[in-house]
């Protein structure tokens, strides 16, 4: 019920907004998409991805993103929102322009592999730490007993029921 509310509130300016973007088409293609946050694999792969993608296209093309409710990593969903335009209220445009027929040059495909080697071909991906981050990270190893300099290994685990959870909840349609 709430959804239903929440969609039919939003249709008062997404709307408009998505018929308005629609006829800007011959000067600019907007296009919207989904960026898979809930997986970390997904959530960076797609984001370089759609970056390189970015890089390629014509000028007079603009790209939006939303991502998905479940952020698998909240530092990288800071890094990725500084290199793709990405925001919430895309999903309702997203939406909209889906269940209004005829906009499917306004969708982005989603992308998972590098099928063409785009990504080895760039010299250096546009996703980096702010030293106030690298700052951070640091004094937060130097708490642990990390000495400047000093090599680390980094693991990333979980246990058998993460992705069990994950799968309950993904099969629920859901509004970020």
């Amino acid at each position: 019920m709430i959804n239903k509310i929440k969609r039919l509130f939003t249709s008062f300016w997404a709307i408009p907004l998505v018929l308005f973007i629609r006829k800007l088409k011959p000067l600019c293609l907007v296009r919207f998409g989904i960026i898979d946050s809930s997986r970390i694999g997904n959530f960076t792969a797609q984001t370089i991805l759609h970056w390189v993608e970015i890089q390629e296209q014509q000028i007079n093309a603009v790209d939006l993103f939303w991502f998905s409710k479940d952020v698998s990593n909240m530092q990288w969903d800071k890094m990725a929102s500084r290199t793709l335009r990405t925001h919430w209220s895309v999903f309702y445009l997203d939406y909209w322009n889906k269940k209004i027929p005829n906009g499917h040059d306004h969708i982005l495909k989603s992308v998972n592999r590098d099928m063409h080697g785009k990504v080895k071909r760039i010299e250096k991906t546009p996703i980096e730490f702010l030293p106030e981050e690298e700052l951070f990270a640091k004094n937060w190893l130097r708490k642990y007993g990390w000495k400047e300099n000093e090599k680390f290994v980094c693991l990333l685990v979980r246990d058998s029921t993460y992705l069990k959870k994950l799968l309950v909840h993904k099969n629920k349609f859901r509004l970020p």
